[in-house]
C-alpha cells in the first residue's frame, strides 16, 4: 500500500490520523498494520507513539501552537499554577469539576492571571515540572479523619501486636462483577452514536476475597446475594485455611459483615481463633483488598467473554490467576494510602513486604 507524506497533509488531517493510529496502538494493533491502515510511514506511528506516551491527550490535538510562548510562561505563573493543582480542585474555583484538565488551567490563567496560555504549552511546563495526568485516588467526603487516626492508634495497633505475636491479618472485601457492564467506549461511524442493547438478564457473578500481608489471596464467587451466612462460610474456609494461631479479619463496615447473625457465629464457631476489626466509615483506601478488584476487572476487559462460555467461571479463572501473580499482590501494599502498613512492617519486623520488591 503507497503511504501518504504525512507532512503534506493540513493540520486537521494529520491530526485525526494520529488520533486513530493512536487509538489502533491502545487497541493492541502492532505498529506497522497501524502504517497501513493510516496509510503512513511505520516511523511516524512510532513517533505518534512516543510523543502520546510524553504528553498524553494533548499530543492529539492540531498543533496550532497560539498563546504564550513557552519561554513568556514566567516561572512565578508557572509556580502559581504548580500550587493551585496541588492544593485545590476546579471545584474551589468556580468549575463543574473536580478534575484538572488543560483546558480547565487555560481558562483559569486567562481568569485570573490575564495569561493567553496555549494548551500544549500548559502540557510541556507541566510535564517539565513533574506533573503527569493520573488516576486520582477518590475520598468520601463524609470519612472523619480523626476517626481514621483513631483507628489508628488504637485498634490498628492491638492488631500489629497480635501479628507480632503470629496472628495472621486477612484484609477482606467483596465486589461484583456484571456482564452488561457498558461503561467506557466502542467503535462506531463518525457522528452516529453507537446505540446498546442492555438486558437485565446478563449473567452477574459476586466475589469476596481475602488478601494477607504476605500476598496470599483467597477468592470464591458465589450467584447469590451476600448475607451473613454467605460470609459466615467464608471465614469457615478461612479457618481451615489458617489451621494454627489467631485469624484477624479486617473488613468495611457492611451490614451483612457486623450483624447479630456473624457476631453469634464467631463467637461460637472459632474457639476464639477468630477476631473482626472494621476499618473506620468511609475509608476503602485502607483496605488493600479493594485494589484487587480493580485489577481483577482490567484483566476481564483483556479476556471478554466469548458466546457459550460461562461468565461464572471466566470471573473464577481470573481470580485464580491473580492469586499466582505473589509478587503483583506484593506490591499493592506500597501504595501510597497504605503507609500504616508500610510502618508496621519496620516497626515490629513483620513481613509485609517482600525484601525484594521494597
Amino acid at each position: 500500500m503507497e503511504h501518504v507524506d504525512a507532512r503534506s497533509l493540513t493540520r486537521d488531517a494529520q491530526a485525526e490520523r494520529h488520533r486513530l493510529a493512536v487509538n489502533l496502538l491502545l487497541d493492541g494493533f502492532a505498529a506497522p498494520d497501524v502504517a497501513a491502515l493510516v496509510q503512513v510511514h511505520v516511523g511516524t506511528v512510532r513517533r505518534w507513539w512516543t510523543s502520546y506516551r510524553k504528553l498524553g491527550e494533548s499530543s492529539l490535538l492540531p498543533h496550532h501552537f497560539y498563546g504564550v510562548h513557552p519561554e513568556k510562561f514566567k516561572k512565578p505563573d508557572q509556580f502559581w499554577l504548580a500550587l493551585v493543582i496541588r492544593s485545590s480542585t476546579p471545584s474551589d474555583h468556580g468549575y463543574e469539576s473536580s478534575l484538572w484538565t488543560l483546558h480547565i488551567m487555560k481558562c483559569l490563567l486567562f481568569d485570573r492571571r490575564g495569561l493567553n496560555i496555549s494548551v500544549p504549552t500548559i502540557s510541556r511546563v507541566l510535564l517539565r515540572n513533574r506533573y503527569s495526568p493520573q488516576v486520582p485516588r477518590r475520598e468520601a467526603q463524609e470519612q472523619d479523619p480523626e476517626e481514621v487516626q483513631q483507628f489508628l492508634m488504637n485498634e490498628w495497633r492491638d492488631v500489629e501486636a497480635e501479628a507480632a505475636m503470629g496472628a495472621h491479618v486477612v484484609f477482606v472485601d467483596e465486589a461484583n462483577f456484571n456482564a452488561s457492564h457498558t461503561g467506557g467506549t466502542t467503535w462506531g461511524v463518525v457522528n452516529e452514536r453507537p446505540i446498546i442493547k442492555v438486558s437485565g438478564t446478563r449473567p452477574r457473578v459476586s466475589a469476596i476475597s481475602g488478601v494477607t500481608w504476605n500476598g496470599e489471596l483467597f477468592a470464591e464467587t458465589y450467584t447469590g446475594k451476600m448475607d451473613g451466612e454467605a460470609f459466615c462460610y467464608f471465614l469457615l474456609d478461612l479457618m481451615k485455611i489458617f489451621t494454627e494461631k489467631r485469624i484477624i479479619v479486617m473488613m468495611d463496615g457492611l451490614s451483612v459483615h457486623v450483624g447479630k447473625f456473624v457476631k453469634k457465629w464467631v463467637d461460637e464457631n472459632t474457639g476464639g481463633r477468630m477476631k473482626l476489626v472494621k476499618f473506620p466509615k468511609y475509608s476503602p483506601m485502607l483496605n488493600p483488598d479493594e485494589s484487587i478488584w480493580s485489577v481483577a476487572k482490567q484483566e476481564m476487559k483483556r479476556n471478554p467473554l466469548k458466546k457459550g462460555e460461562s461468565w461464572k467461571e471466566k470471573v473464577d479463572e481470573v481470580l485464580s490467576g491473580l492469586a499466582e501473580r505473589i509478587t503483583m499482590l506484593r506490591r499493592l501494599f506500597l501504595h501510597p494510602a497504605l503507609r500504616y502498613l508500610q510502618r508496621a512492617a519496620q516497626e515490629y519486623s513483620i513481613p509485609l513486604l517482600s525484601p525484594s520488591i521494597s
